[in-house]
């Protein structure tokens, strides 16, 4: 079995703990149960075998976060007093498909027209 603190998506609370029987990878994207409910989290590291019982994650995302955004989330969160996942809220996550993350790409391509002084100054 494999442990995991995992920090909830938009959740002021701290890091709960989950398991799975495979492992996974940090910054995964996951679903996990909550009280009655589903949440969307971020594996933030795996830990050792709690004392108490821990529920299973549920789904694993086709998305991550980068360890530069977890490190920036948890500076955050000790900066403003908020929890680590309502700083990881605010990222934008990274696809695992290839081709979502060229599409993604190619859809950034604007067309800009420059008046001629800006011209000028751009040249």
């Amino acid at each position: 079995m494999h442990f995991y603190h995992i920090a909830l998506l938009s959740s002021p609370l701290d890091l709960l703990t989950y398991t799975t029987e495979k492992p996974l990878d940090i910054g995964s994207e996951v679903t996990v149960a909550l009280s009655n409910r589903s949440m969307n989290g971020v594996i933030i590291r795996e830990c050792g075998q709690p004392e108490f019982t821990t529920l299973p994650i549920g789904e694993i995302h086709p998305f991550y976060y980068s360890e530069t955004q977890i490190q920036i989330a948890q500076f955050m969160a000790e900066y403003y007093g908020c929890s680590q996942g309502e700083a990881l809220n605010l990222f934008v996550p990274f696809s695992r498909n290839e081709s979502d993350a060229h599409q993604g790409n190619s859809a950034l391509s604007i067309s800009v027209t420059l008046s001629e002084s800006q011209y000028r100054d751009w040249e």
